[in-house]
């Protein structure tokens, strides 16, 4: 099979001078950003496997807050500094895939490459004004480059039982060979679940247990702090009330069931030093109101 497409886009943005106090704190601004992109894609399937390969273009106008900012932003204690000479961005991706399925495994790679014209990032620049340290929006050609690779097996003899994992890993850099800032650390996301058959009222549909490790991020842009790795456990049991009239799906567990202390590498709290949530409950509750007005 194979599938191709064009596309184009067209975006205005006209915003006017603002002043306080004489001085312009957003200037005049009447942009237009278009492109036209396109997409060539094939897949190949053989037996229990299912080979795809993609190639496209890509677009990106920049928003109002990478063109206008000027201010702190309280929720992050970030100062930011928009650009209003952005560019697009401009992107060329390739991509690959790799599909294996049988009755009890399934199995995944993806890797890709996308080489970026004029990539719009935001960066520190180790300086504070009003007490919050600065962040510009800035522009540069860019490569990023990494994959997936992930399995979900259930055995034969224990077919209740689900082991599913995967891996997924980013890099990205200048066309100078430098690291760019605020890109997620390479992770290990795995599930062990029981899926349950039950009959009745209420009805146990599965129990997981789930563990998340992110390694070190020690590849950083310029005024970026490195982020240590950690390990985050998790763990629920879903289940359903199969009232006649309103059946009711629910889950309920545990999150960061080893009371983790840690900084995700792109929290935008990491400047003042404020850990991510630490042991946390949930429930959760989902009625079928389309199933009940049927009824």
């Amino acid at each position: 099979q194979i599938q191709s497409g064009l596309r184009f886009d067209y975006r205005n943005i006209n915003s006017a001078e603002y002043l306080e106090d004489n001085i312009v704190l957003f200037p005049t601004l009447n942009e237009n950003y278009k492109s036209l992109n396109y997409a060539l894609g094939a897949v190949y399937s053989m037996n229990k496997i299912n080979l795809r390969a993609n190639f496209s273009s890509g677009f990106r106008s920049p928003n109002t807050s990478e063109l206008l900012s000027n201010g702190v932003h309280h929720g992050t204690n970030r100062f930011l500094v928009g650009n209003s000479t952005l560019e697009n961005e401009q992107a060329t991706q390739i991509d690959f895939s790799l599909d294996y399925n049988n009755e009890h495994l399934n199995f995944s790679v993806n890797p890709f490459f996308n080489s970026i014209q004029n990539y719009i990032f935001l960066t520190p620049t180790g300086s504070m004004i009003d007490d919050a340290p600065v962040f510009d929006y800035r522009q540069n050609n860019a490569i990023l480059y990494g994959g997936e690779l992930a399995f979900h097996y259930h055995p034969h003899l224990i077919h209740w039982l689900h082991l599913e994992s995967n891996i997924s890993t980013v890099m990205a850099q200048n066309d100078e060979g430098e690291a760019l800032p605020l890109i997620p650390a390479t992770r290990i996301n795995s599930t062990v679940k029981a899926i349950l058959d039950q009959k009745g009222v209420f009805q146990i549909t599965d129990i997981f247990i789930n563990h998340i490790y992110k390694f070190d991020q020690n590849r950083i842009g310029a005024f970026e702090t490195t982020t240590p790795s950690y390990h985050l456990l998790n763990a629920g049991i879903n289940f359903k009330i199969n009232a006649k009239s309103f059946p009711i799906e629910c889950s309920t567990g545990i999150k960061n069931l080893l009371n983790e202390k840690y900084i995700d590498h792109l929290s935008r709290l990491k400047s003042m030093d404020i850990l991510n949530q630490g042991r946390n409950f949930y429930i959760q509750a989902r009625i079928n109101l389309q199933r009940s007005m049927k009824k």
